[in-house]
């Protein structure tokens, strides 16, 4: 008797699965995941304007990208969820009973949510992002912590300088949530009359005495000075040692790939071959971006290998070689085209297919190591001013999803392509990013992710088939899921026959099925009146017809139908703005928010739903103030200073001097507010709040 086909199949699968499974076990070894032997809550400390949320965002996005499951808990976001409309800073005065009692119980929610998300979801380190500024609410949260078995970190942001929290207020809160109007005047003064009421009850870490055997960090003044205690252990060490690295002073970091490789043109990974014909023109092509930018002080790194050496020294400037910077180490796979290694290594081949983050090549790297071998530089560009890396498409990815926080999944397929610089800019709670490709034409070496698909099969991503005779009966359902490499399949038999039931179909059957990859979706041939039904998951929505019957002249009545994601991809990013959110599936809501000086037309919130953000993305403008009245503006002054003859000199003499310049009146009037600003932090606790009538008050208005 003949052994079964469908048996000796599902052997082979099942013995190629087994294997599959080993080999990945080897490289799911994450060292980050060992860094911490408990949950850890980092708890922020400090007076609003502080830059907290600047620390949480930035930290969180350093912790994920080392692999390490991080998530900000905002408790502005509860207080706004609670309070739907904020209309002054009385609401945070400590004698508002009332909104005390709110503010308390948005910090016993999100605090039920860092419970759930270190407990329930996998999470390893919470941020508790709010001011936590009393020893109230600090024992609030040790008891809370100590109830969880979670560590507790303490990260507070100290600063006193007037220029700095003029600054942070100008650039950050005037696009906050709460100031809907945008009017920075309006919002100057009322936000430094709410971090008055915070300094009423503020009581920092006091590391001598009451808080002396508590975890923590100071950051004072953005890092002029750190004041550390008792630290725990490694990520502890890890948090600290980062923190002690990042600056806000502006910078531009420029990311490129070598110019393209004689390999580049054979379609071969690794190895350290120079460049090609137009390898050389692209390294002459960045040397005149490059003069043209007039970028000062400008560093450059390169890796040790021979392409990015070469296009460095085009340029004409110093650079230093970095060897960590070196291209992903392909082992066995080195100096190989792709089909080489299909052909060579086809299980190995398979793998990297399937988890491409995690797998590591025999004798080589994964992602992750590389990621790991980066680390240092991360922390070498934070620490510096301007900076060109010249390196590789692994590392460059690498790179690249630090800066725009990409996660594991998206790393491995980002897209660098050669002769195309990316320019960073870091900004209030992100990085801009704007992509210049220079006119050099050069080889694709992108490959894209490729779709799970089993030995025939080639479905609508996403969808299961169901085939049914037109009698309605159910003859073979294919299901396929988006996580699941495998595939189920169940062929349902026809009560009239072990065989497929034929008795309708006389004429013979229509062709496979073509779907929109033009790949056969049969699985046995499908009769002249079998109708083709398709259903997507439930995470799928349908696109077209829902079906198609196999006609007499064995073509298909309609078209196959599309399954497609309800998942949105990531939004587009305003020039001058950028939006808050990492979640794009179908149901999550992204906020759009405008730089300083720019204010957001459009609508600001935006959801995913089935597939399609629920409208364009906004834009941010340029706030056109309409400027008062120079008549006005000079009667105040002269009143101000009583006529004074020496006031008109010094006027005229000022206004002398701006033609001269080169200064806009953008860039004065800008100029003008963060002196406006520091005054005003200098000079408020002097006059009292609330009573507009005060000598203080009136100087304010002259501005």
């Amino acid at each position: 008797m003949s052994g079964n086909p469908a048996s000796s199949s599902e052997q082979n699968n099942n013995s190629y699965e087994t294997k599959a499974s080993l080999r990945m076990s080897e490289k799911k070894c994450s060292w980050a995941s060992y860094m911490t032997n408990s949950p850890t809550l980092i708890v922020m400390i400090g007076l609003p304007a502080r830059g907290k949320t600047y620390v949480s965002k930035k930290l969180t996005r350093y912790l994920n990208w080392i692999g390490v499951p991080t998530k900000v808990f905002n408790l502005g976001v509860y207080r706004r969820q609670a309070v739907k409309s904020y209309k002054s800073y009385d609401f945070f005065r400590h004698d508002n009973e009332e909104a005390m009692k709110i503010r308390k119980q948005c910090a016993l929610v999100a605090l039920e949510d860092v419970k759930a998300y270190l407990t329930e979801e996998s999470g390893q380190i919470a941020v508790f992002d709010a001011t936590n500024t009393t020893r109230e609410r600090r024992d609030l949260i040790l008891n809370f912590a100590e109830e969880n078995s979670f560590k507790v970190f303490f990260v507070e942001s100290v600063c006193d300088d007037p220029d700095v929290i003029a600054a942070n207020i100008l650039e950050v809160k005037v696009s906050s949530p709460d100031y809907p109007e945008r009017n920075r005047e309006n919002v100057m003064d009322d936000f430094l009359k709410r971090i008055e009421c915070y300094k009423v009850t503020y009581q920092p870490l006091d590391p001598d005495s009451h808080d002396k055997d508590l975890s923590f960090i100071k950051v004072i003044n953005v890092g002029q000075r750190f004041l550390v205690n008792k630290v725990q252990d490694y990520i502890q060490s890890k948090i600290v040692y980062y923190l002690m690295n990042i600056h806000v002073h502006p910078r531009t970091i420029y990311l490129c790939r070598h110019g393209e490789s004689e390999f580049n043109l054979l379609g071969k990974i690794g190895g350290d071959s120079g460049l090609s014909v137009r390898g050389k023109q692209f390294a002459q092509a960045l040397r005149k971006f490059l003069e043209e930018q007039e970028i000062a002080d400008l560093k450059v790194w390169t890796s040790q290998l021979k392409r990015t050496i070469q296009t460095a020294e085009s340029l004409g400037v110093t650079y230093e070689q970095w060897k960590i910077l070196n291209e992903i180490d392909a082992g066995v796979c080195e100096e190989m085209t792709y089909a080489e290694i299909q052909e060579q290594y086809p299980d190995e081949f398979a793998l990297r297919d399937e988890e491409k983050y995690l797998y590591r090549y025999p004798g080589g790297e994964s992602y992750q190591d590389l990621v790991q071998r980066l680390e240092p530089v991360i922390m070498e560009l934070e620490r510096q001013g301007n900076v060109l890396v010249i390196s590789h498409q692994a590392v460059m990815r690498c790179l690249l999803a630090y800066f725009l926080d990409k996660g594991a999944d998206e790393l491995p397929y980002l897209r660098c392509p050669l002769h195309t610089i990316f320019k960073l800019t870091p900004v209030a709670y992100g990085c801009k990013v704007e992509t210049i490709k220079l006119n050099v034409e050069a080889v694709n070496t992108h490959r894209d992710k490729p779709t799970k698909r089993s030995e025939r099969w080639a479905q609508p991503h996403n969808g299961h088939r169901k085939l049914e005779l037109d009698n309605g009966k159910d003859v073979s359902t294919l299901r396929f899921l988006e996580q699941d490499p495998s595939r189920e399949a169940s062929a349902g038999r026809s009560q009239e026959s072990v065989e497929w039931n034929r008795a309708f179909t006389p004429l013979g059957h229509c062709p496979d099925p073509l779907l929109v990859t033009d790949e056969f979706s049969s699985l046995e041939p499908v009769n002249v009146n079998d109708t083709f039904m398709l259903k997507c998951n439930e995470h799928c929505i349908l696109k077209g017809s829902n079906w198609s019957q196999c006609r007499e002249n064995h073509i298909w009545v309609t078209h196959s139908p599309v399954c497609k994601s309800r998942d949105c991809g990531p939004p587009e990013t305003p020039t001058h703005g950028y939006f808050e959110g990492r979640d794009f599936k179908s149901g999550s809501t992204i906020t759009y928010y405008c730089e300083a000086r720019y204010h957001l037309v459009g609508t600001q919130h935006q959801q995913c739903i089935d597939g399609e953000w629920t409208s364009a993305p906004p834009i941010c403008e340029l706030i056109q103030e309409a400027p008062k009245p120079a008549e006005l503006a000079l009667e105040k002054a002269l009143l101000a200073f009583q006529e004074s003859k020496e006031l008109c000199k010094a006027i005229k003499k000022f206004t002398q001097r701006l033609k001269k310049s080169d200064l806009t009146m953008e860039k004065v009037k800008y100029f003008l507010e963060r002196k406006k600003a520091k005054l005003k932090a200098k000079m408020l606790p002097l006059s009292r709040l609330g009573n507009r009538n005060t000598p203080m008050n009136k100087i304010f208005s002259w501005f």
